[in-house]
């Protein structure tokens, strides 16, 4: 019988394996001050992450500003020849004279010149 109730009580005395789980706080490695350092230098870095790209972006339009410019300045300098031109063609001699004749008007060749 010694079989028999050995083979018997664990059956009786076999309960289920309940696991307790201890809730331990993990102690952190890192202090106060050092969650502080930590957290001011991830803040600044992303601070100066944004004026960097705010000041390059300025920089962009600026850049796009002064090409525009140039392109006006490049128009303009291209009408100014263009008036430059026309100016030299109306002040032809020829022209003037032919326009004075028009008018009515004549050449006085009697002219002294003094001082020289």
């Amino acid at each position: 019988m010694s079989n028999l109730a050995y083979q018997v009580s664990p059956k009786k005395n076999q309960h289920k394996n309940v696991k307790v789980k201890a809730h331990l706080k993990k102690k952190s490695s890192l202090t106060v001050g050092e969650k502080f350092l930590i957290t001011f230098l991830v803040f600044m870095s992303a601070l100066g992450c944004m004026l960097i790209i705010s000041k390059q972006a300025a920089i962009i339009q600026m850049n796009n500003d002064i090409r525009a410019l140039e392109s006006e300045i490049t128009a303009q300098e291209k009408v100014n020849s263009g008036l430059y031109e026309e100016i030299t063609e109306l002040s032809k001699p020829e022209r003037i004279l032919q326009i004075a004749k028009q008018q009515g008007l004549t050449i006085n060749n009697n002219v002294q010149v003094i001082g020289d």
